[in-house]
C-alpha cells in the first residue's frame, strides 16, 4: 500500500492472495486520511506525513493478514499528551504514531476479518476520533493498558490475537507473557496469540515466540512485495525497507 505495489488479503480459513493497489486508490487513502485528521487541535496534516505513518502499520497489518486472524483486539497507547508531533523532519513516524494506523490499513484492505480498539473513556487521542470517524469497531476500557495492571471491558466477542500496540509497562523491566496473555484470556478463544509491537527498551516480554511463523511469512511478504525500483535516496523509501525486519519491533506469542 502507498509505496508497495500490493497488500495480501486473506478468504476465508485458508487462502491468501497479493491484490495490487491502483493509483487512484493510494490516492483516495491519502485524501481520506488528510480529511479524517486535518483541523484535530489546529493540526494540518500533509501527504508525506501520512505516507510514513501509514506505512509503519502497513507491514504490521501484513503479518496479521498473513497469520490469517479473524477476530483482533488491538491494544492502543497513543495519548496526544505523550506525543509533541506525529513525525520527525525525515516524516519518521515518532515512537508508535505510525503504528496507530493499523486499524485504518485495515480498514482500507478490505479483509474478511475485523478489527476491534481500545477506546478510553474521556482520553484525548487524534486515533480515537480518526477511529469513529471511519466507523472502526471498538470496547471500551477506563485506562489505557499497561504490562501488569488489569484489563477490564465488555464484549461478547471473542478474538483469537491481541496487538499490544506501543503498550509500555507500569515498572521497567522483564513480564513473563503467559502473566499477560491470562490478563485478556476471558476475552479470548481458548487458542489464541499475542502480539507485541514495540519499539522501545523500556520492557521486555519474555516466552516462547513464533518466530518460524513470522519469519515464513516475511520471506514471502518480502519476495512479493520487492524492493527494485524503490528509491533509496528518499527517506520514506528506507523506512520501509527497514521496516521489513519485522522481529526488530514485531513478536507473536
Amino acid at each position: 500500500m502507498l509505496l508497495f505495489k500490493g497488500h495480501p488479503e486473506s478468504i476465508g480459513k485458508t487462502k491468501r492472495v497479493y491484490k495490487a493497489i491502483p493509483l487512484t486508490k493510494k490516492q483516495e487513502i491519502i485524501e481520506g486520511l488528510r480529511q479524517g485528521m486535518h483541523g484535530y487541535k489546529g493540526y494540518k496534516m500533509r501527504g508525506r506525513e501520512i505516507t510514513g505513518l501509514f506505512m509503519d502499520a502497513v507491514h504490521i497489518d501484513a503479518m496479521l493478514t498473513l497469520m490469517n486472524y479473524k477476530r483482533i483486539l488491538v491494544v492502543t497507547s497513543y495519548e496526544d499528551s505523550k506525543y509533541s508531533g506525529l513525525t520527525d523532519n525525515q516524516f519518521y513516524p515518532i515512537s508508535h504514531a505510525g503504528d496507530h494506523m493499523l486499524p485504518l490499513v485495515h480498514h482500507y484492505n478490505n479483509n474478511d476479518s475485523k478489527v476491534y480498539v481500545t477506546k478510553v473513556k474521556n482520553g484525548e487521542s487524534m486515533y480515537s476520533q480518526l477511529y469513529d470517524k471511519f466507523d472502526i469497531s471498538s470496547v471500551n476500557v477506563d485506562s489505557y493498558y499497561t504490562l501488569g495492571s488489569e484489563f477490564k471491558t465488555k464484549t461478547t466477542v471473542k478474538f483469537d490475537a491481541v496487538v499490544l500496540l506501543g503498550t509500555e509497562a507500569q515498572q521497567m523491566g522483564k513480564y513473563q507473557v503467559n502473566d499477560i496473555k491470562k490478563v485478556f484470556a476471558p476475552y479470548c478463544k481458548e487458542e489464541f496469540d499475542l502480539i507485541d509491537i514495540y519499539r522501545g527498551e523500556a520492557r521486555t516480554l519474555r516466552g516462547l515466540k513464533k518466530e518460524k511463523d513470522l519469519m515464513q511469512h516475511r520471506h514471502g511478504y518480502k519476495g512479493v512485495v520487492g524492493l527494485t525500483g524503490w528509491d533509496f535516496s528518499d527517506t520514506l523509501y528506507v523506512r520501509g525497507a527497514d521496516n521489513l525486519a519485522w522481529s526488530n519491533y514485531m513478536s507473536i506469542y
